[in-house]
């Protein structure tokens, strides 16, 4: 039987449940990751990914810890790396940041012809 891996997605439904609390939460209940999602144009408020992602950070050691959604092209890349490198840092290497490269095009806000290749340096 293959290794099932089981995560939770941090929303901000709860005023009062902080990041730090739910990573706490999401720990002691045995989850292996730990995700946040960017929701820059909600009605409702919510914390910056990167810093919820540091709540976590300094509040778990074992759950991988990730970004499920990020708005790319309204970040700059180096604060951008900067901050993924600070959460990796922070969490002793436990930070996953996966990339889409669709979904925007709609918006007219990223407008990609090609993809050959990432490269990891």
């Amino acid at each position: 039987m293959p290794d099932v891996k089981l995560g939770v997605s941090y929303y901000r439904f709860v005023e009062s449940y902080s990041p730090a609390a739910f990573a706490k939460d999401a720990e002691s209940l045995g989850f292996d990751s730990v995700w946040v999602s960017e929701n820059t144009f909600s009605a409702v408020p919510k914390t910056d990914p990167f810093v919820a992602l540091g709540a976590f950070a300094a509040v778990t050691t074992k759950p991988m810890l990730g970004t499920a959604v990020v708005r790319l092209p309204l970040r700059s890349p180096i604060a951008m790396a900067k901050a993924c490198a600070s959460v990796d840092q922070i969490s002793n290497v436990r930070m996953a940041f996966p990339l889409w490269l669709r979904g925007l095009e709609g918006q007219g806000w990223l407008r990609i012809r090609s993809v050959n290749r990432i490269q990891e340096n």
